[in-house]
């Protein structure tokens, strides 16, 4: 598993001291932005409010101006007296043609009597004027007398009036759809009257031309271009757009003037749009003035933080470094200093620790040389001992399976049993204990060899009846289909395991069933399913149950027996076989071992027929199963005398010329004097083993087959056996079937 990647304590303090020092300088640096960004602000506000107040004086002075002239042109009596003396036309005409052409701001005048009729007009199109508004207007401001009468702003909507005067000076172009600010005042004509000397004839409307009255002088170069609006009660009388602007400043500035209109007077507000961006320039610039030495700063105090965190993180790349040294195992690094008293006292106790820990492994590399010498002595005392223990079993076994053939009364033939039960028992005993020892020492090879699984069941179904029928317990095997019978596994092993359960549940069962299921959960492996219906195990043993040397229950072994190995023994073997061996029971209802083998099955087997289990049989060696040829010459090395003796009894019913030999020089010494037809070799003899006998006797180019007997039949030592030239093995202890099977099979 991935460790995840962690952080660099060097990066990390830089981070950190980077952060604290640079929060400061940010804040400091915001400080700074923001202070000039308002400063800023404040000043392209004043410069605009500046503006804004220069343009709307010019804007007051033009139009106070403008009045004055009206008034002048309202004073002239032919332009006062027209409406009631049409005799004063032309001159009265010719007045309002010198107040429009001579005043840029004027772009129509015309002259109204007191019906809202145009009496005279300049341009020519302004006599085309017709206005309920205006007309209105007109009748209000001939109520006013001479003295009270002033000139008023009109403003009047565009579809408050149709065919307007024209914007500008040319009298073909006329104005539509657009707002109109007019100039209206009252006209009076002197009259012979003390009581009225003067009445009222009409009134004089000036309209103005709004693009003029915006245009003025006042401006900076920031304020140079700008978009400018005449409103009057939320109407935008007049836009001018000098640019299109997207991020704009505004401000409304109250122009001091007001308008009347058919709801009333109103004010006269002026609007003013700017590019913000121009208005801030300066900003940058300042900001840049102010900002470029901190934002120079800032890489001279990385690049100091960077050299104060270095010099700071030393003694941690020296405590990584002897870290690593010692990862490596070098435990004898020279002793480290720092600057700092936390670390000084680390390397210390680090140069401690490295010493204690090569004492620690000085003296264990001595125990595990101890424990590898122990262990050497210990698997040589387990081959040894399974020569020198099976090697006296091989007699005992042998002759009682030669006094088994003989003329025997019936208690003769039940004490023979016993001492052969006996013998056989104290033969598994060893075995077992063989066994565990070869598992301890990890000296157990497992093979992968062709072998049908179903038969093997069979087999030992077989050889256990006769333990069953003693119990008085029915044995069956059964085949759960579908299942495929042929497998690469280890058959010696899988048997050993099928025996021991089957041994433990014909053991503690009595006048009950034992069932042995074959199935295939999966394709890549099968079970082996051993119930009974014996006394079952308790909850509380089964977390024990496969350790050596336990059994359920310490009655157990006085009652039944055993060694209480094997189990312990099968739960390894499956292991080793790539499986498990699991237990399930209930006292007083039988238990149920269920065995998993992980193997590969072997294509194009036959189809498994069921198992149906017979009761139990005993080969016998007869003359079918035994030579027809007469008279071949064996030569038999052996250095014990009892097992020379049982070999030449076991092979009486083979017409052979038996040659002995009591060590392997004798062995080689016989093959080259009379080239037998098969050699018996045992393994451990004296002056000359039989496994250099046996290679001698290759290496001289003898081909006869050569049969070893030995105690050592470990994976390891069978191969080794059959490279140095050995044909075939028999265990020892001899079985008089394995044995003549070996000589039918090579002679």
């Amino acid at each position: 598993m991935n460790q995840p990647q962690l952080p660099s304590y060097h990066h990390t303090l830089l981070r950190y001291v980077a952060v604290f020092i640079c929060i400061p300088v940010l804040v400091l640096f915001s400080f700074i932005y923001i202070n000039l960004f308002n400063e800023n602000l404040e000043n392209a506000q004043t410069k605009i409010t500046q503006h804004g107040g220069a343009i709307t004086s010019e804007i007051r002075a033009k139009l106070s101006e403008l009045r004055n002239q009206v008034y002048k042109v309202a004073g002239n009596r032919a332009v006062s007296e027209v409406p009631i003396n049409i005799l004063y036309s032309q001159n009265a005409q010719y007045t309002l043609e010198q107040l429009v052409e001579t005043n840029t701001l004027v772009s129509s005048a015309f002259i109204q009597d007191d019906e809202g009729f145009v009496i005279e007009g300049w341009p020519i199109a302004a006599l085309g004027m017709r206005s309920g508004a205006l007309k209105t207007n007109t009748k209000a401001a001939m109520l006013s007398s001479r003295e009270r009468a002033e000139a008023q702003l009109f403003w009047m909507l565009p579809e408050q009036y149709t065919t307007g005067p024209v914007t500008n000076n040319s009298p073909q172009k006329t104005q539509h759809n657009s707002h109109l600010l007019i100039y209206a005042l009252p006209l009076f004509a002197e009259t012979d009257s003390i009581i009225t000397p003067y009445i009222a004839t009409g009134t004089l409307n000036v309209v103005l031309d709004l693009e003029q009255l915006s245009r003025h002088q006042s401006h900076t170069e920031e304020t140079d271009k700008h978009n400018l609006e005449l409103v009057a009660n939320g109407f935008v009388l007049f836009e001018k757009a000098a640019l299109g602007l997207e991020d704009i400043m505004a401000q409304s500035f109250d122009t001091q003037l007001l308008v009347q209109h058919s709801t009333g007077q109103v004010p006269l507000e002026m609007t003013l749009q700017y590019d913000r961006e121009k208005l801030t320039s300066d900003f940058w610039w300042q900001t840049s003035v102010q900002v470029a030495p901190l934002l120079l700063f800032i890489p001279i105090m990385v690049w100091g933080l960077y050299r104060f965190t270095r010099n700071f993180n030393q003694p941690v790349n020296q405590m990584v470094e002897m870290c690593r040294q010692l990862v490596s195992g070098n435990y004898n690094v020279a002793p480290q200093s720092a600057n700092y008293r936390e670390f000084d006292l680390l390397f210390r106790r680090l140069d401690t620790m490295a010493q204690t820990i090569s004492e620690q492994i000085k003296s264990l590399e001595s125990a595990r040389s101890r424990a590898e010498q122990s262990e050497r002595i210990k698997t040589q005392f387990l081959a040894n001992m399974s020569h020198e223990i099976r090697t006296p079993m091989n007699g005992v076994l042998g002759m009682l399976q030669l006094m088994e053939a003989g003329q025997l009364t019936d208690e003769q033939k039940e004490r023979l049993n016993i001492a052969k039960t006996s013998a056989q028992n104290l033969l598994q005993i060893i075995n077992d204990i063989l066994d565990i020892s070869k598992i301890e020492a990890n000296k157990i090879t497992i093979e992968h060899i062709p072998c049908n699984v179903a038969q093997l069941v069979q087999v030992q179904t077989d050889n256990m009846q006769a333990q069953a029928e003693k119990q008085k317990n029915v044995l069956r095997a059964l085949i759960k289909p579908p299942f495929h019978c042929d497998w690469l596994t280890d058959p010696t092993r899988l048997s050993q395991i099928l025996t021991n359960l089957l041994s433990n549940a014909l053991k503690f069962t009595k006048g009950g069933k034992v069932m042995v299921v074959l199935a295939q959960p999966e394709d890549n492996c099968f079970e082996i399913t051993v119930k009974d219906t014996g006394i079952g195990i308790a909850q509380d043993k089964l977390a024990t149950l496969f350790q050596p040397f336990q059994q359920a229950d310490s009655s157990t072994t006085r009652e039944y027996g055993g060694t209480g190995l094997g189990l312990s023994i099968s739960k390894n073997l499956c292991e080793l076989m790539g499986g498990d061996l699991k237990v399930f029971s209930e006292p007083g209802k039988g238990s149920t071992f269920v065995v998993t083998i992980a193997a590969e099955p072997i294509q194009g087997d036959s189809e498994h027929q069921d198992i149906q289990v017979s009761e139990a049989h005993e080969t016998i060696v007869t003359s079918d199963n035994q030579l027809n040829k007469s008279k071949k010459v064996a030569v038999i090395a052996e250095d014990n005398e009892i097992n020379q003796e049982v070999l030449k009894a076991m092979l009486q019913g083979f017409d052979l010329e038996l040659h002995l030999a009591s060590n392997g020089r004798d062995a080689v010494a016989l093959v080259e004097f009379l080239n037998p037809d098969i050699v018996l070799m045992d393994v451990h003899m004296p002056h000359m083993d039989g496994v250099t006998a046996t290679k001698t006797i290759r290496e001289r180019g003898h081909t006869m087959p050569i049969i070893m007997q030995t105690a050592n039949v470990m994976t390891e030592d069978v191969k080794h056996y059959l490279a140095m030239g050995a044909n075939d093995i028999v265990a020892k202890p001899i079985v008089q079937k394995q044995l003549a099977d070996a000589l039918n099979k090579w002679l």
